[in-house]
């Protein structure tokens, strides 16, 4: 999760030396040095993480080991919390805040996630023509546009293919 305010990155767990790891580590973009600042409630990877600029908090997303888990992290006290349980599991996924709403965007297995940080409740977006079991993606907000963009990822074209998992070589969106 970015904090474009001090220029820091947080990342939230992680998988190596054959075990899966709990650490919050803060990448400093000035000084380039990695620091960790916290320990995440269990350990996890391959989790989606999301700066919300209105409260200064990163939220972590699911992420294998904690796939519904809702994660808070105030790097102003260091402390991490579980907060919510998401509707969906959350592996292998991004999200996007939305400045103007204060909400969070996840890609889930077959839908997105909205999550509204001010009530710690998530709520399941069907979207038309949205690949199944989609994976791998990443995304951002674009404000000016009112959109999310997705890029790549795997996924099928519908739900009812074989469950093989195809690669997404395009640009979806979805208008706010």
């Amino acid at each position: 999760a970015w904090n474009p305010a001090v220029g820091v990155a947080y990342l939230f767990g992680g998988s190596g030396s054959a075990q899966d790891r709990d650490e919050v580590l803060e990448y400093d973009t000035r000084s380039a040095e990695v620091h960790a600042v916290s320990r995440l409630p269990s350990a996890a990877y391959a989790a989606s993480g999301a700066w919300d600029s209105r409260n200064e908090v990163a939220y972590v997303f699911g992420g294998h080991g904690s796939e519904h888990q809702v994660t808070r992290f105030t790097p102003s006290s260091g402390v991490t919390e579980e907060v919510s349980t998401l509707l969906l599991p959350v592996v292998n996924s991004c999200s996007a805040y939305v400045e103007t709403t204060g909400e969070v965007y996840i890609v889930g297995d077959n839908a997105i996630l909205k999550f509204s940080p001010s009530t710690n409740q998530s709520q399941i977006l069907q979207i038309e023509s949205w690949p199944a079991n989609l994976k791998y993606v990443a995304c951002v907000h674009v404000p000016k546009l009112g959109r999310i963009y997705f890029f790549g990822g795997y996924g099928r074209l519908y739900p009812e293919q074989e469950p093989t998992s195809q690669v997404r070589d395009e640009v979806m969106y979805v208008q706010l």
